[in-house]
């Protein structure tokens, strides 16, 4: 015997199936799907000794527990953002070897629906060669992170 379903019958006899499929174009939509990157522990611990020199020296106090909470890359630049323990957390901006090259940019505190042509301008200025797709991801980042 052959059972048809009406149209969005489907749907309706199995709505946790929808909204894991609602869920899952949700989040496939960020501009910061598939720039996720992998660090492995010992990068880990360089990069935030890197960090953390460079934000003490910046910033005239000693950074110790410095974590890294998300990592976005591509080509050569990256974007990291991390918790320092002495601040709002910071989005870092890279173009090159994050172990040895200073983070070039960095952006604490929120972004406002109306701050967003601001900081189009902001991210033109401090990282002109970012990849576009990188760059979406920065400001969508910097608007809806969340840790």
């Amino acid at each position: 015997m052959i059972h048809t379903l009406k149209k969005g019958d489907f749907f309706k006899k199995n709505p946790l199936l929808l909204m894991l499929c609602f869920c899952n174009g949700v989040y496939a939509q960020t501009p910061c799907a598939g720039l996720t990157g992998k660090i492995n522990n010992t990068q880990v611990k360089a990069i935030n000794e890197n960090i953390a020199r460079q934000l003490s020296s910046e910033m005239n106090v000693e950074v110790k527990n410095m974590q890294i909470l998300s990592y976005f890359k591509e080509d050569n630049w990256s974007i990291i953002y991390a918790e320092t323990g002495v601040s709002d957390e910071p989005l870092l901006i890279y173009n090159g070897d994050l172990l040895t090259t200073n983070y070039i940019a960095l952006f604490s505190g929120p972004v406002r629906v109306q701050d967003e042509d601001s900081m189009k301008q902001w991210v033109k200025e401090k990282a002109p060669a970012m990849p576009y797709k990188l760059a979406q991801c920065f400001l969508w980042y910097a608007k809806y992170r969340d840790n």
